[in-house]
């Protein structure tokens, strides 16, 4: 079977919506210039590759794994990590998994990228930041938006309808694989999560909505999220999208 990889940028319409810039160039009267991917400027030995942007290195570097490849594991897998004040990478986060397969996958290519950054920089100050990547692992002909749609509907309905969270949930969870970028969607989880008790998750989801620009978890963040809950992600979060094709 083809299989195609995309790295894409992930435009949502309709229900599944996701279109603000979240790059930041000043941050409360502060300065700020995010990291940049510098490729083979900063690395002798790949030189002749000739990588200038992290879409070429990935396009060279990444595969579908066969593993996954066999099961029809697809969706949308999101990498976060941290671009220290000396270029290096560290702390990398899979914030959003397709299969352990994909998360080994995507983070061997994203490691052999150490050395080839610039870091960021607060009023001409270098400083850690922490940089996401959204890659997206498509089978030949599959309709993400669809199938994410579909499954949203049938966790609405379990959840509200039928009052069945565990299986609203499930539902949920596996529309998240294919765009974790919904805020409808991540909103509605963190519904169930609430209602199920699970207030430490509920608010790792309000933490993402604010991350992510939006406004819909403001009033749960405030009342029902205490401090151990809280799951910051840095306003000067930079979100890279690419698209690539096998």
């Amino acid at each position: 079977m083809k299989t195609t990889v995309f790295l894409a940028v992930l435009l949502f319409l309709g229900l599944f919506t996701f279109g603000q810039d979240l790059r930041t160039n000043t941050l409360e009267g502060v300065n700020v210039t995010p990291p940049t991917f510098i490729g083979s400027e900063a690395v002798e030995l790949i030189k002749m590759r000739n990588y200038t942007t992290l879409n070429d290195f990935f396009t060279d570097k990444i595969r579908y794994p066969e593993e996954s490849e066999k099961r029809l594991r697809e969706g949308t897998e999101i990498i976060q990590f941290t671009v220290l004040p000396n270029g290096s990478l560290d702390d990398f986060q899979v914030i959003n998994s397709i299969s352990e397969e994909i998360d080994d996958e995507v983070l061997r290519v994203l490691k052999k990228t150490d050395g080839m950054w610039k870091p960021g920089y607060n009023n001409a100050i270098p400083v850690a930041m922490t940089k996401e990547v959204a890659i997206a692992f498509r089978i030949e002909n599959s309709d993400h938006l669809y199938v994410a749609q579909r499954l949203f509907k049938r966790g609405m309905k379990s959840h509200i309808i039928k009052n069945k969270n565990k299986r609203a949930l499930r539902l949920l969870n596996r529309a998240m694989v294919y765009k974790p970028y919904s805020e409808p969607l991540i909103f509605q989880r963190s519904l169930v999560h609430q209602k199920m008790g699970n207030t430490q998750d509920a608010c790792k989801d309000w933490n993402r909505l604010k991350a992510l620009g939006s406004s819909l978890s403001d009033a749960y963040l405030s009342k029902f999220c205490e401090a151990e809950y809280a799951v910051n992600i840095p306003a000067d979060t930079e979100y890279i999208t690419f698209d690539i094709r096998k």
